[in-house]
């Protein structure tokens, strides 16, 4: 008689972002700031850009925020929308913090800050 053998998985590691821990995804956080800073650049609102593509201002709060993440389709219709190419949402994309010099990430945060724009 052979006895089974039961593999025991190791507990993975706690993610640092995503679905159940509260944080978004830094990438999502990304397309969603450069969303609002070329509506703000437009002089565009929330409720003006949600009308276009046929959503709530509240959806539109959560893809800026980086809470929700926006669809292939649907950044395609915001480039249309607000005028930019979709490669725009990507423009700066670091995902590791890290390489960036603490004197450039402050100017980044600057840029991003609504009273700059």
């Amino acid at each position: 008689m052979r006895k089974s053998s039961k593999r025991v998985e190791e507990p993975k590691s706690a993610p640092k972002y995503g679905r159940g821990t509260g944080v978004p995804n830094p990438v999502d956080v990304h397309v969603g700031g450069r969303i609002r800073m070329r509506r703000l650049l437009l002089g565009m609102n929330q409720e003006k850009l949600a009308d276009a593509l046929g959503l709530t201002f509240q959806q539109v709060q959560k893809y800026e925020g980086g809470a929700n993440r926006v669809s292939a389709s649907r950044l395609s219709a915001m480039a249309e929308i607000l005028a930019v190419p979709i490669s725009y949402f990507f423009g700066d994309l670091r995902v590791e913090d890290a390489e960036i010099a603490p004197a450039e990430k402050e100017w980044r945060e600057h840029l991003q800050r609504p009273e700059t724009i």
